[in-house]
């Protein structure tokens, strides 16, 4: 796993959680509304981001932690 690969899952895991945030807030709009079955529909809607979410965060924090770039103790 090179930085470049690493950079990207990063960067796949900023977007979807900004995706995620949307519809949270869209879904909180669709509850606004009153009508039950647009809120279901945004509501379902929501989960399609958080489950890429997931894998990335969790992949991401099973990685080991990058080394320091000098030698120890300098």
């Amino acid at each position: 796993m090179g930085p470049l690969w690493l950079a990207r899952l990063r960067r796949a895991h900023r977007w979807l959680s900004a995706a995620f945030s949307l519809c949270v807030l869209a879904n909180f709009g669709a509850m606004a509304l009153g009508d039950e079955q647009i809120g279901v529909v945004v509501g379902t809607l929501t989960l399609l981001p958080l489950v890429p979410l997931m894998v990335t965060g969790l992949s991401l924090l099973l990685l080991p932690a990058r080394p320091a770039a000098g030698p120890p103790g300098a």
